[in-house]
Order: C-alpha cells, then structure tokens, then sequence
C-alpha cells in the first residue's frame, strides 16, 4: 500500500522573508548594526538574524526599523561553524560540529550547520550529525570568497541517508553593498513573532531562495502541489539527487504544478529556477512512517 507524503507546510497565506545568518562591526563585517539592519528592512525582509562570530550581539538597543530582529552567533573554530538561532547569550566556541550543535540546542536555540561546501567537509562527514534544524544549501559570501558557495549536493546526500534535516539559504553577509539580500528563506507561519517563526522552522514550513518564488506549496496523499513566480524550470528531485520529474520553457512564466511521487522514492523535493539562473528549494516531502 502507498504512503502518504508527510506536508510540513501550515498553509497560512503569510511568508515572511528573512535571513538567518548575518556579520556586523561586532565581529568581522563591514557594517555597524544598525546600518544592517536598516538595509534589511528597506530590501523588504520581515525578519533577520544576526549572528556575528562568537558574540550574541544584544539587540534590543537598535532600531529595529519594522523588522523581527532575531539574536544568534556563528559559533566559530578553524575547523567548524555553526549558527545559532534564539540566544540570550554568548556560547563557547565549542570542539566539534557536533559539541557546538549540542551547546545551541541545550540553550534553547535552533542550530544550523553553515557552508559545509566552503568548510572542507565531504557528505559524508555530514551523516552522524544529529540535532540540527537545517544546513546551508547555498551561502553568498562563500561564492564570492572561493565559489565553494552551493551544498545542495551534501543535502540530498543527508536526505538520501535517511537524515532529515531542511536546508536554507543565507547571505552570511560581511558587507551589505557586496552581500546583502542575495540569499533568504521564505517562512510561512501566521505572524512575524520569534515564537511563531520557531515553530514554523521547526516544522520546515520553508523554503530557500536566490530569486524565485513558491506562491504556495503542499502535499495531500502522495501528489505534491505548487504554483510559482515565473521561472524557466521546475525540477522535482528524489532520492541521490536525481531529477525525477522536470518542466521547462524557453521564456518565464508562472507554474502550477500537481505531482504524484512514486511510491519508490523516500521522499521528493521541488526546486525551480528562473531565467538569470537563481534557485528556490522545497524542504522534503517525506513517506509518512
């Protein structure tokens, strides 16, 4: 018998635009907090996180200029980076991937592996992790400092193991005027509160993106739906990456798509690309247990 796809989107009606991972003065950037965060809220973003290198940097005496400012730390050794999300306070660096990933959950916050592709890592390094919400499936500065910016490959890896885990998509933005507003997440959740973003993050009611959009996205059974802005590609994704499904055309235009998942797959994911080449990703739709 078929099993149903597991659909982590609520369905609100409401996506808030943000970015989970951001530099300032406070650490290596090249901005005074302020001035990032006024940036921020004139590109349109409705929430944004900043998380200079080990300093939770206190917001609350900034302007947050309209925006739900959320406090982190990029939890940072020469050998690994983490970002987390939703702390009050300054954490040890940590010795490990692993250690640091422990330390933001055990203070409350939600933790995401950064840049995996830049670090050195190989997927497989990636498996015996446990406890974090997603990874960076692209993250810009990296493109700029290296070109080793795209993870997308180490995901599907994870995925293709059983791990489930979301992935996003981040600035890291060191200098607003190089970086800023290049990579986001799309949140949906019924209001712009830390409390209710969590939750929706939690769930991977989400997606990642360089440019496109998904106007809406769900699952019912095993069919996977989704319209879009226009794009010149959609591509649903199983298991080892591979392309299962794929619709193009030579101009952009808006998508409706409706798909069934062979029962073979452990699960699918959508992606689209527009016609400068900039990508938005699903998070899986998972075979029920």
């Amino acid at each position: 018998m078929s099993q149903s796809l597991i659909n982590p989107y609520i369905g609100s009606g409401r996506w808030w635009r943000g970015n989970t991972h951001t530099h300032t003065l406070a650490s290596d950037g090249a901005n005074a907090p302020q001035d990032v965060i006024r940036f921020y809220a004139e590109a349109g973003y409705h929430f944004l996180a900043i998380t200079d290198h080990n300093l939770t940097l206190p917001l609350s005496e900034y302007d947050p200029c309209g925006l739900t400012l959320i406090e982190g730390e990029e939890l940072t050794t020469p050998r690994t980076h983490v970002v987390g999300l939703g702390l009050d306070r300054t954490l040890p660096r940590g010795e490990s991937t692993q250690n640091q990933i422990d330390l933001v959950r055990e203070a409350g916050g939600l933790a995401i592996i950064a840049h995996p592709h830049w670090m050195g890592f190989t997927p497989d390094d990636l498996v015996p992790l446990e406890g974090h919400l997603a990874i960076e499936l692209t993250n810009q500065v990296c493109f700029f400092l290296n070109g080793k910016g795209d993870s997308v490959a180490w995901w599907d890896h994870l995925l293709t193991q059983g791990r489930r885990c979301w992935g996003v998509s981040v600035d890291d933005c060191h200098d607003i005027a190089r970086d800023g507003a290049r990579g986001w997440v799309m949140v949906d959740a019924p209001t712009c509160n830390w409390s209710s973003l969590r939750a929706a993050l939690l769930r991977g009611s989400f997606y990642a993106s360089t440019g496109p959009q998904f106007q809406t996205i769900s699952a019912n059974d095993r069919r996977i739906s989704f319209t879009t802005s226009p794009c010149v590609e959609v591509r649903i994704v199983g298991r080892g990456g591979a392309v299962i499904h794929r619709l193009t055309s030579e101009t952009e235009q808006a998508y409706t798509v409706h798909f069934e998942a062979p029962d073979a797959e452990p699960y699918v994911r959508a992606e689209i690309e527009d016609a400068q080449g900039r990508r938005a990703w699903s998070q899986p739709f998972w075979k029920a247990a």
